[in-house]
């Protein structure tokens, strides 16, 4: 025997609330981001050179910016978005490396702010420690 259950037509009015009371509203925090803004790390301005390698290319660019997340490099050639870069470098006062994978999420198309923005894929809790404390030191 088979176990039917009736379905009202339209169940969204049976789902209704009933009164004021069952909403809970909770007030939007207030950030300082711009709604463009999508980068959840901190970042830091920065003065420092990173190896990237692609295929057989390396090249060496400048850093503007990095965060736990990501980097923008300044000028130099870049590559398509989505292409994957390898980049290693060392944070200032810091001797061991950070090599890590990087997709190329942004390419400026201005000629005169030549960036390229590149988001971490792979890199290792220990670094993403490293970098984090690096940048908190720099804010303080």
């Amino acid at each position: 025997m088979l176990n039917l259950r009736v379905v009202p037509k339209d169940r969204r009015r049976t789902d209704r609330r009933t009164s004021e009371s069952s909403i809970v509203k909770t007030p939007r925090r207030r950030t300082e981001r711009r709604a463009s803004e999508r980068r959840l790390d901190e970042r830091i301005s920065l003065d420092l050179w990173i190896e990237q390698e692609a295929g057989p290319e390396v090249s060496y660019r400048h850093v503007g910016d990095l965060s736990a997340g990501g980097v923008r490099l300044d000028h130099g050639f870049s590559y398509p978005v989505g292409s994957r870069v390898k980049l290693r470098f060392a944070l200032p006062g810091d001797a061991k490396q950070i090599e890590v994978a990087a997709d190329v999420v942004a390419v400026s198309p201005e000629e005169s702010r030549h960036y390229t923005s590149l988001r971490f894929v792979d890199l290792a809790g220990e670094d993403h420690i490293r970098i984090t404390t690096f940048i908190q030191k720099g804010r303080a």
